[in-house]
């Protein structure tokens, strides 16, 4: 892969609106270990996936807790009951 300027922007644009790797490898139409490894060359590495989880779960709690809906337990998540659905 060429890294002209124009993609190299395009990366640094994904990066800051939170892409995943795996869509901006699909959206710069190459490679995820390429674009990991120049996403960490450019000093601005993607989050390992377990952060983004528990950031993704922290925004989600939050936003369950403003909606007044219930909060989901780590206990739900691992055998897959939802607090709020009826059995």
């Amino acid at each position: 892969m060429e890294w002209t300027e124009e993609v190299i922007q395009k990366l640094k644009r994904l990066r800051e609106l939170g892409a995943s790797p795996v869509r901006a490898a699909l959206a710069l139409k190459c490679n995820k270990a390429v674009v990991k490894a120049k996403a960490r060359e450019l000093g601005m590495p993607f989050p390992h996936l377990r952060t983004q989880r528990s950031e993704h779960r922290i925004k989600e709690e939050a936003a369950r807790a403003k909606a007044g809906l219930p909060l989901i337990s780590s206990a739900s998540v691992l055998t897959g009951l939802r607090p709020d659905c009826a059995i």
